[in-house]
């Protein structure tokens, strides 16, 4: 009976992939997901409540849980004779009523693997090489992450940074930017450059006066609040400016100026997020350098500290907001996930998402040129920025994520252009939760479509079907009142109106052999049979709203399509 549950366990898990060289600073295992359904995903928690077996050799423990805008998001980590195994996870997702909406495994086949017999190291993790689970120890300085074997040797690295009583105050700052507000491109008629960040005049005239909210001391105003605190970190030592009245006034050449820049933005982006009914997106006072000793490199870290750290070469970054929003949002993303981010293309999907929040942020605000990423701090002579504008699918990757992030921040731009950036933000941040460490960008497309059923009862999904159909992410049902052949041996008619409820749905194999029909819910409920026949009718009186799965089978062949019943 051990043996027996034992395999029935790893039966649920995915196939491992050994490790591979990505990077010279990002050498990861190359685990991949797999999507499991509600049963598989119940099998594998039942039986690790209920096996001797896994609560020895084999078991999984709760390591994150972050509620969601849908609901509750879990992360359980594998361990292997009571060490983890690196990056061998399972992510299950579920809605307000406890129920599993998805879940993805990238476990490993224990029985698949020789385990190294060796005294437990310090800070032991297993890691894969071959056939073998090699034993490992996990170690952090400063921002480097390192495995080292047993004789101290590094086998993987990874760099941890994420680059990219309170009253009121008031202080000017470019919202969101000199050249949008001017509305011009950089070096228009020789001007509007950076010039050396010197107070240029037609640069100091784009500041516009607002509020934020500072602590207020004995006198003394000070630049923090509940979400930020501008501190000094590194060199060039710019201590955080204070004030004895309520206003901070500077310009564009002084340090306090990007020390403003920094605060006011982080604050107007919670305010929109909480106007969208976000409340715990990096709900806590984050550590701020707007003029930090990196060069031209920002970045977000959790570890050895947490803070945001804006760099001061070419255009410092705290000029624009472009890049406050993003650095800020790998804040948020960490806050909502807290997985570790290890496939090159979950990295790309991540510069992606920081890179949408950005454009949509500076969209609400001025609508001009807002899909070129970055549109002060790059487009320059010091670097290209992002292009949030480009006609790349997904069949053009090139393994490098900051060019692939352009796929994904290029296709959300165009549904945020569509939905609007309320709605486009929202649906965004309600996936980043359900996140995994090796999400792929098709595999997000349809954490967005799914959530869009949840929370707006699929109103924005033709919208989202054409935009991710045109990126290559997958096939999704545009909603035209014909035909679309899902399978070989079977297409759907008039799904439209059935999503509308005032037509039948069809479903007709291609052969004259029967076809039998089963229809779930989101929760993995049968809720619908139709057996033994070659065209199966179905009245939308029979459903209440929301997303089904259907199963159509026909001898040998399988199929599965997507319902929605508004």
């Amino acid at each position: 009976m051990k043996n027996y549950k034992v395999y029935i366990f790893l039966l649920c898990f995915s196939t491992i992939k050994v490790f591979a060289q990505q990077s010279v600073t990002e050498r990861l295992l190359n685990l991949t997901d797999t999507k499991l359904n509600a049963a598989q995903t119940t099998a594998i928690l039942d039986l690790q409540n209920t096996s001797a077996a896994l609560q020895g050799k084999i078991s999984l423990k709760q390591v994150n849980s972050k509620n969601g805008l849908l609901g509750k998001h879990i992360t359980y980590q594998q361990y292997v004779n009571n060490i983890p195994v690196y990056g061998a996870q399972l992510k299950v997702n579920t809605n307000a009523g406890g129920e599993i909406i998805s879940s993805f495994s990238s476990l490993i086949n224990v029985e698949d693997y020789i385990i190294e017999s060796s005294e437990q190291l310090p800070n032991a993790v297993w890691v894969v090489q071959g056939n073998v689970l090699k034993q490992v120890s996990k170690t952090q300085t400063d921002y480097l992450m390192q495995l080292k074997d047993k004789n101290g040797n590094v086998e993987f690295e990874k760099e941890t940074r994420l680059f990219f009583t309170d009253t009121t105050v008031k202080a000017r700052v470019f919202n969101p930017d000199p050249l949008t507000t001017a509305g011009v491109t950089y070096g228009t008629d020789g001007t509007y450059r950076h010039f050396n960040d010197s107070d240029y005049a037609l640069l100091n005239d784009q500041r516009v006066w607002v509020t934020f909210p500072a602590q207020y001391d004995n006198g003394t105003f000070y630049l923090q609040n509940n979400h930020v605190k501008i501190v000094d970190i590194t060199a060039p030592n710019i201590a955080p400016e204070t004030s004895t009245t309520d206003t901070f006034l500077f310009t564009r050449k002084q340090g306090g100026f990007k020390q403003v820049m920094a605060i006011y933005h982080i604050h107007a982006l919670q305010e929109f997020l909480k106007s969208l009914g976000i409340s715990n997106a990096a709900n806590y006072q984050l550590r701020v350098d707007a003029n930090s000793g990196t060069g031209d490199q920002s970045f977000f870290t959790f570890s050895p500290d947490t803070s945001l750290n804006f760099g001061t070469g070419g255009v410092p970054d705290a000029e624009d907001a472009d890049v406050i929003v993003h650095e800020y949002t790998h804040a948020i993303i960490h806050s909502l996930n807290g997985d570790d981010i290890i496939a090159t293309e979950r990295r790309a999907l991540e510069e992606a998402i920081c890179d949408v929040m950005a454009c949509a942020y500076s969209f609400r605000i001025n609508p001009f040129r807002w899909k070129r990423v970055f549109s002060w701090d790059g487009n320059n002579e010091f670097w290209q920025g992002r292009n949030g504008a480009s006609a790349k699918d997904y069949t053009q990757r090139v393994g490098d994520f900051y060019s692939d992030s352009e796929i994904w921040t290029s296709c959300l731009n165009n549904v945020t252009e569509r939905i609007g950036a309320d709605n486009s933000i929202k649906l965004l941040v309600s996936i980043m939760p359900m996140l995994t460490p090796y999400t792929t960008m098709k595999e997000a497309a349809h954490l967005l479509y799914d959530a869009d059923s949840i929370l707006n009862n699929g109103f924005n999904r033709w919208v989202l079907a054409e935009e991710f159909n045109l990126r290559g992410f997958d096939t999704f049902p545009t909603g035209i009142n014909e035909f679309t052949v899902t399978n070989d041996f079977f297409k759907v008619i008039n799904s439209a109106a059935f999503a509308q409820g005032n037509g039948n749905l069809s479903i007709k194999g291609n052969t004259i052999n029967p076809l039998q029909v089963e229809i779930f819910d989101a929760s993995g409920k049968l809720v619908h049979t139709f057996a033994d026949m070659q065209q199966i009718t179905i009245s939308p009186e029979k459903f209440s709203s929301g997303l089904f799965i259907c199963k159509v089978v026909q001898g040998n062949n399988i199929g599965y399509i997507k319902l929605l019943k508004l």
